[in-house]
């Protein structure tokens, strides 16, 4: 036990440590009130200049955050919090957070503590009625996935609510996972996560590995660094993987599909070889 609370400690981070000081300064409080203040916090600056905040995405209430819900199963499972059913309950003292931290995020605190949650909710939708799209309560906005054709995304760089909420403004429909071997260190991009957060979004989840870069192919340019052998190899190889072309050339006619790896950069990634074959076999792609 001892070891896994002095590991939580070397990873906390300064949204970590704001989350834990919103829930002793209230001592017992909802998820959704939680989660809206803290939505609050993330569009001041004050506070996003000094921390890496939480990012947010639409769903059935407004703003929420996979990252969030993540870091208060982890502190439940530690004994620093008590999460019963919609009630989260502290179990520590304050975090030592700088003075101009503890300003910002006991000014916004201030400002919310008055509000029911429902006041708070309805405060959110007024002033971002795009994260009400998906709501269940109600909708200040239309959300429409008009649009079909195909883009490329890395997920470098990015939390996973920051990459959905890419997704979101693409109307995306569906998510294909174009990595061999579809898992990572990073939370929330492990094939099963992203199925179950894509689900929650009502946007399809497909792992196609096979147009992924097999193991020998990602080694070979580790250890040389040869680009051009690299996607010429890569090129190769989908060449004769007719089917899953025609499939995704067929389904992006219908829908609108994100190839997804996980480069920043699309020249540094076998996704821009994929949908430049793609684009030379007729579909509409649009490589990032």
């Amino acid at each position: 036990m001892m070891y896994i609370i002095s590991t939580i400690w070397i990873m906390m981070n300064g949204r970590m440590k704001c989350l834990l000081y919103i829930l002793e300064k209230s001592k017992q409080c909802s998820k959704i009130r939680l989660t809206k203040v803290l939505f609050l916090m993330s569009r001041d600056n004050e506070i996003t200049q000094t921390v890496k905040f939480y990012g947010f995405v639409p769903y059935h209430y407004g703003p929420y955050s996979f990252e969030l819900f993540h870091d208060l199963q982890t502190f439940d499972n530690d004994g620093f919090i008590q999460i019963k059913g919609n009630e989260i309950i502290s179990n520590r003292g304050e975090e030592n957070l700088s003075k101009e931290l503890k300003r910002a995020v006991d000014n916004i605190i201030s400002r919310t503590e008055s509000l029911s949650d429902r006041a708070l909710v309805d405060l959110i939708y007024d002033r971002y009625p795009e994260y009400s799209i998906f709501s269940r309560y109600k909708r200040k906005m239309a959300y429409n996935r008009d649009t079909v054709g195909i883009i490329t995304i890395g997920y470098e760089g990015y939390s996973i609510d920051e990459f959905f909420m890419r997704l979101v403004n693409e109307k995306i429909h569906a998510l294909v996972d174009v990595r061999n071997n579809p898992w990572s260190m990073k939370f929330g991009f492990r094939q099963h996560q992203l199925d179950s957060y894509c689900e929650k979004l009502s946007i399809d989840y497909i792992s196609m590995p096979s147009l992924g870069v097999p193991e020998d192919i990602r080694n070979n340019l580790k250890a040389t660094g040869d680009y051009p052998f690299f996607f010429r190899t890569y090129r190769k190889l989908i060449q004769g993987q007719i089917d899953n072309l025609d499939y995704l050339k067929g389904l992006s006619k219908k829908k609108r599909i994100a190839l997804m790896c996980f480069e920043h950069e699309p020249n540094r990634c076998h996704r821009s070889a994929l949908g430049t074959e793609l684009i030379r076999r007729g579909a509409e792609v649009t490589i990032r």
